[in-house]
């Protein structure tokens, strides 16, 4: 927070510009008694569900326990794959580890 007690996009602590408007382009006196906009989102843009307009909640997962970049919070994908494209033994999806063996300790003939 600066010293007018904006923080470095403009806002105040309950999610306010200096001319009174949220985020999403309400006034503080749009919003009701719990705290929702006419739309049904809180000022940090999220549902009464805890979701916001794109379907992820505030730690960036949606309904499937996915993050917007298809990974689960254990970093694996639909098909069971990390970012590197290794399943969770450590294996690619031809049964060889990053060291080029395959899961019965074989050298494999790719690397």
């Amino acid at each position: 927070m600066n010293e007018s007690g904006l923080n470095t996009e403009g806002y105040d602590r309950y999610g306010f510009n200096a001319n009174g408007f949220s985020q999403r382009g309400f006034r503080k006196d749009d919003y009701d008694d719990r705290g929702f906009d006419p739309d049904g989102y809180d000022v940090d843009g999220y549902n009464r569900l805890g979701y916001n307009q794109y379907g992820f909640d505030r730690k960036g997962f949606n309904r499937e326990g996915m993050d917007k970049d298809g990974f689960n919070k254990d970093g694996f994908n639909l098909s069971g794959y990390n970012h590197l494209g290794f399943d969770k033994d450590g294996y690619n999806n031809s049964g060889v580890n990053a060291e080029g063996y395959d899961r019965e300790g074989v050298k494999s003939e790719e690397y």
